[in-house]
């Protein structure tokens, strides 16, 4: 039998805004719907959801408004783990709220977590004196960055061993690596770091780009420093 679901509803004065404020100060976990108004086919984020997203102290799952045939051609998620969770992971400077947060969530619904890592050639290569980068120095450089993967998420495989894990390691700028590795998935999990000189939250290049234009929820967990 599971727990039954305690539902509370309030209506409070204000912004939808300063509402936010008020609820998520004691929450654990704020949920946003990202329909905006502007008219842009991709850009439907509005900015009471970007502004949640920026300052909540807790995590937050921004969940996207569907095609109204989305239910026609959806695909249901097979029985026995197949359900798939992505978590967008920095192996150089890994946001252990982000991991965390996915690795539960995978657990919680028995899913496949896909750990995606996004890299770059290294600068000193991306040059006008380089005119070409060799397959060998390629595929160095790649297995360089799954072993840095490797490592990062050691100690996350060992606190859920029973969490099936996929890294992928993808030449692509971090956005296009999210957003790419997870199609098809049920939620994108990205971390966002915090800085205490600003109060109201900022959020990145990166993390714009994946609110705007994935097709799933996507939670964003913060991380103090």
């Amino acid at each position: 039998m599971t727990d039954a679901v305690r539902a509370v509803a309030e209506k409070t004065p204000g912004s939808p805004v300063s509402r936010g404020r008020t609820t998520r100060k004691n929450a654990g976990l704020l949920v946003v719907g990202a329909r905006g108004s502007g008219g842009f086919d991709g850009l439907a984020v509005g900015s009471v959801a970007l502004r949640a997203a920026a300052a909540a102290a807790c995590p937050v799952v921004m969940v996207p408004e569907l095609p109204a045939d989305a239910g026609d051609e959806a695909e249901a998620p097979a029985a026995g783990g197949s359900a798939r969770v992505v978590a967008g992971l920095d192996a150089h400077e890994p946001v252990d709220e982000a991991a965390d947060f996915a690795f539960a969530a995978a657990k919680a619904h028995d899913a496949l977590l896909r750990v995606a890592h996004a890299w770059t050639l290294p600068a000193t290569f991306v040059s006008p004196f380089m005119l070409d980068v060799t397959e060998k120095d390629r595929a160095t450089w790649e297995d360089q960055e799954v072993l840095l993967l490797s490592d990062a998420l050691r100690d996350w495989r060992e606190k859920y061993p029973e969490v099936a894990v996929q890294p992928d390691v993808r030449l692509l700028h971090p956005a296009m690596a999210l957003l790419t590795a997870s199609t098809g998935a049920e939620l994108l999990v990205i971390g966002r770091r915090t800085d205490p000189q600003t109060p109201e939250g900022r959020l990145g290049p990166v993390a714009h780009a994946v609110l705007h234009h994935a097709r799933c929820p996507v939670a964003i967990v913060p991380h103090a420093g």
